[in-house]
């Protein structure tokens, strides 16, 4: 019995501590048995307090693992806001890194991504040691100090279902520590599905108030109304008789006076309009010559209008840096002061240049969180790279709208992303064409996963209406003398970006070699075969098949087409 209550004691502490370091960070519920075992745990935090807390280095762990710390989630599944400040009545899903977004759906439709925050864990690979099944103690700490702490002694009830904390201002023991009820069995992200946690009801004293209501016995006054007989009095407009007077209008009879008119005659002096001809000084419009104002249009190959979001890299892997590439499309230069980026759920906007910044006709200019860590990833750029002035708002990987601000706040362009544009980590979104209406986005299918401070990889001047497939040098001989050696293959799709899949065979119809494996590529690709198989043997002279299949994921639609391919023998 002492020890129970000791351990009420040290508990109630922890939760005094808590309010005063972490401001109200509670763990509100934990999954550890998931249906997906090694990747679908996860621990919920909730901001009871009334003041924003960043929650960025905070310990996470559990009985056998202390060495984990809180971060920003920004895997291909991210979802909900940016960066690590956890906002008073907000919740915050602490998952694996490795997490593969089975919560997204249930967190959108029962919950509000535009508070959510998506964290995990830096250190390891799994929360804590592993959370355990059927029994186990997660912990979060600032400072030393543990702000909450969520123990358990047994399953929550099997695969998939949650321990929730009903009572989110108690601590959590057997009587505030329920398995979930909702129909998937967790509430990730959104209000527990056991939560008792409304204010007590007000007692019954203030229905009393209502017997105020008995004041209403004063419209008893309405008595007065009787004094409305004084609407009697109207007899009095008898008097409107004396209208009769308006007879004694006969007068304007003396309107024969009309006859002095005659007198216009003078009007013979009309001859002065001779003046008129003064009008001969309009010879001073002369003067529009300052119309050539209109000429100033020749400043719209400077003007603001011209300069595009050009690509994203919003999902930049491991060691990389997020960043923005503008594109000035116009032909003369244009000051970039007063500009700025603002994404579309946050109000803050982040400057790119007080001043002395400017993009060039034609030119390029790359925004970077980390310019250093941004000429360290791309060492053969050479082009105009900044930090944003004020720090860098975190660019979801779960997709975002970017507006490019002016000098006086007004929008001048947006680009829209999303996870589905760019799956994959450490590759950019490009624009296709900057003169596209719509705009037309896709995956960048440079080498090198983007083409900052250059063309974009997608740019076409226009979209083919069909797949087309060209040759050059076909039949070929590949024999090393520089002459036709290789056969070079062109191919056109009727989208802005496709992925491409292509192999040779024989003719026979056994396969030699993969040349184009599952790769993102522009509208226009071109690619060679050098006449040899996988394992860089040539092959001899003859009749070969090329199967190339093209996946289109704008239009939702994949082509399969063959090829025959001629290997020439030398003379």
């Amino acid at each position: 019995m002492i020890r129970n209550h000791h351990l009420a004691i040290t508990v109630l502490c922890l939760g005094f501590a808590g309010k005063a370091a972490g401001a109200g960070i509670v763990i509100s519920e934990v999954l550890a048995d998931p249906h997906s075992e090694s990747k679908g745990e996860f621990v919920e935090l909730y901001n009871a307090g009334e003041e924003p807390v960043d929650l960025e280095g905070w310990p996470l762990g559990d009985s056998r693992d202390v060495n984990d710390t809180i971060t920003d989630f920004t895997g291909p599944h991210d979802f909900g806001l940016a960066g690590t400040v956890l906002a008073p009545g907000a919740y915050a899903l602490v998952v694996d890194p490795d997490y593969e977004g089975e919560y997204n759906a249930r967190v959108a439709a029962a919950g509000d991504p535009a508070r959510l925050l998506m964290l995990t864990i830096k250190g390891d690979r799994t929360l804590g040691n592993g959370l355990g099944n059927s029994g186990d103690l997660v912990f979060i700490k600032r400072d030393e100090v543990t702000i909450d702490q969520f123990a358990w002694t047994e399953s929550a009830g099997g695969n998939g279902v949650s321990w929730e904390r009903p009572r989110l201002d108690l601590p959590v023991d057997e009587s505030n520590r329920l398995p979930s009820t909702h129909p998937d069995g967790s509430t990730p992200g959104f209000r527990n599905s056991t939560a008792n946690d409304l204010s007590p009801t007000p007692g019954p004293e203030d229905p009393t108030m209502p017997e105020d209501p008995e004041q209403p016995v004063e419209p008893s006054e309405p008595e007065e109304p009787a004094t409305p007989e004084e609407p009697e009095q109207p007899a009095e407009p008898d008097t409107p008789t004396d209208p009769e007077e308006p007879a004694e209008p006969d007068e304007p009879a003396t309107p024969e006076v009309p006859e002095a008119p005659t007198e216009p005659d003078t009007p013979t002096d009309t001859k002065e309009p001779a003046d008129p001809e003064e009008p001969e000084e309009p010879e001073e419009p002369a003067e529009p010559a300052t119309p050539e104002e209109p000429m100033a249009p020749v400043d719209t190959g400077r003007s603001m209008e011209n300069v595009v979001i050009n690509e994203i890299m919003f999902n930049p892997g491991p060691n990389r840096t997020e960043w923005i590439e503008l594109y000035n499309r116009g032909s003369g230069a244009v000051d970039l002061t007063g500009s700025a980026l603002r994404l579309d759920h946050l109000e803050r906007v982040r400057l790119i240049s007080s001043g002395g910044l400017s993009i060039e006709g034609q030119g390029y200019v790359v925004i970077a969180h980390d310019v250093a860590l941004f000429r360290e990833t791309h060492p053969g750029f050479g082009g105009t790279v900044v930090e944003a002035i004020g720090g860098w708002e975190r660019l979801r990987n779960s997709g975002a709208r970017i507006w490019l601000l002016d000098a006086v706040g007004k929008p001048v362009h947006g680009a829209e992303f999303d996870e589905a544009s760019n799956p994959e980590p450490g590759r950019s979104v490009e624009l296709v064409n900057p003169d596209f209406d719509p705009p037309v986005w896709g995956p960048s299918a440079d080498t090198g996963g983007g083409t900052p401070g250059r063309q974009n990889s997608l740019y076409v001047s226009r979209i083919p209406d069909g797949v087309s497939v060209h040759f050059s040098n076909n039949p070929f001989s590949p024999d090393g003398d520089n002459f036709e050696d290789v056969c070079l293959v062109t191919i056109d799709l009727p989208a802005p970006h496709g992925i491409l899949h292509a192999m040779v065979f024989d003719i026979q119809g056994r396969f030699l070699r993969t040349l184009i494996d599952q790769t993102t590529v522009a509208s226009r690709h071109v690619f060679t075969w050098d006449g040899t198989d996988q394992h860089g043997r040539g092959l001899p002279a003859g009749p070969y098949i090329l199967y190339v299949e093209q996946m289109l994921p704008t239009l939702d639609r994949l082509t399969a087409s063959k090829h025959l391919v001629v290997i020439a023998s030398s003379p």
